[in-house]
Formats: structure tokens, sequence, C-alpha cells
């Protein structure tokens, strides 16, 4: 189905494409990084898988790669709002095309996809155009909810996007409204026994 709708058709897609799977363990500690917010430590990662990549005909390798390290850039101030910006629309454009076309339509993003999208969301929230953000992570709802990705990646992304745009809500004074997005994230987090989410949310 995947293929008949022009999307690739394999789980792997969604990862780097390596030879060696070894090698995915440099993004995995990457991704902890992030989210711990030790950036520099996600660069030192990024940096050992770097020569293993790629980088310059493989699509799925450039967008793995270039999101993680303009995550880094922006939160070492390195680059602007503007410029986070931009080079996330670009890397999205690479296998997407226009992506606002889309946004009140449903489309089947892959995993990585998705959350090159939630970045952009949130890039446009550093840029305080927090109705934009929630356009974006409302389209990726829609589209989870249309069931194409496995059942355990499309809850927990799911939930982390409700989260986020309860949080835009609360940034538009729409506090009953990210009150009540909130809800629904610790509902679904608590089901799911998506732990790290629950705390968020």
């Amino acid at each position: 189905l995947m293929e008949r709708m022009g999307r690739n058709g394999e789980k792997s897609y969604c990862a780097l494409t390596v030879e060696d799977f070894d090698i995915l363990d440099y993004k995995v500690k990457a991704d902890t990084a992030i989210y711990r917010k030790e950036y520099e430590e996600a660069e030192k990662c990024l940096n050992k898988l770097k020569p293993f990549l790629d980088l310059e005909d493989n699509i799925v390798n450039i967008q793995v790669y270039k999101r993680r390290e303009s995550i880094v850039n922006y939160q070492l101030k390195r680059i602007t709002k503007e410029e986070f910006l931009r080079k996330l629309e670009e890397l999205i454009g690479l296998t997407v095309g226009d992506y606002e076309k889309l946004l009140d339509k449903v489309y089947p993003f892959m995993n990585e996809e998705v959350q090159l999208l939630m970045n952009i969301a949130s890039a446009y929230s550093y840029l305080e155009n927090f109705e934009k953000a929630i356009r974006i992570d409302y389209m990726l709802i829609r589209s989870l909810n249309k069931g194409y990705m496995g059942q355990k990646d499309s809850i927990q992304l799911k939930v982390m996007l409700i989260c986020c745009i309860a949080k835009y809500y609360g940034e538009l004074g729409e506090h009953q409204r990210a009150i009540e997005m909130s809800r629904n994230a610790i509902h679904k987090a608590k089901s799911n026994h998506l732990i790290t989410i629950l705390s968020n949310a």
C-alpha cells in the first residue's frame, strides 16, 4: 500500500541505511543526548557516525543526520531561529516536497518525516508563530490516525504531538484548551505505559 502511494514500503526506511547495524548505536546515543539536552555529547556521537554515511546520494541518511546536526547547531547557538527553520524545511522537501500543501490533508509520513515536521513546528513556535505550529502538528495527528504506521511508534508520536499542541495553546493564552489537551495526553500516556512522555504531559 505504501508503495502504491509512492512511499517506501520498507520498515527500515525510517532508520539509517547502513551496512553495519552497530553504527545505529551512534544514532541512538545521539538521540539520547539530544533528549537530555547534552548537545556537545550529541555532536560527538554524530561526528563518529558521519564517516559511515553516504551523505551525497542517500536521502534517508541525509535527513536523519542533518536533522540532528541542525538541532545541535541551533541549541549551541551557532545558527539563528530563522536558519534552523530554513534548514529543516529544506530537509523535508527532499522527500515530501512542499509540505504546506498537505496542511489540511492526510499523508503517509514516515517516522523520520514526522519527527522532522515536529521540529519544524517547534521552530515556528520559537518564532512565536504558534498557529502554524499547531496546524503542522494537527496534520501529523490526522495522518497517524489513519493507522498506516505500527501502533507502538504511532501512539508515542501522537502523545508527543498532543503535548506540543497543548504547549502552543498555552502560549496563545488558550489555557482551558491547553489543559484539555494535556489531560488527553496524560490519559493516552498512562494507557500505553509511556512513562517519559507522561511526566511531560
